[in-house]
């Protein structure tokens, strides 16, 4: 398991069956989020401001030092996106 303040936790795993027998949905579980940087990315645009540059180094810095922190244990995310 992945400890880090800047990873979300992975609480739970279990697969379902789809509509089709042939149909398996894994369905991951993980700590809720209340924000993300494209909700704040979109909140600034829609008021026609920038957004403060502190936040974009503070986002920057987390996004940056999480995956520091997976690839030292080992783990390629492949879809990384704000």
């Amino acid at each position: 398991m992945l400890h880090h303040p800047n990873c979300v936790e992975m609480r739970q795993s279990f697969y379902t069956n789809g509509d089709k027998p042939e149909e398996v949905y894994l369905n991951v579980v993980m700590d809720f989020i209340p924000d993300t940087a494209y909700r704040v990315m979109k909140q600034y645009l829609k008021m026609k401001q920038m957004v403060p540059n502190l936040l974009v180094k503070l986002y920057s810095y987390q996004l940056l030092r999480s995956i520091a922190y997976i690839h030292a244990k080992g783990i390629c995310h492949r879809d990384i996106k704000p």
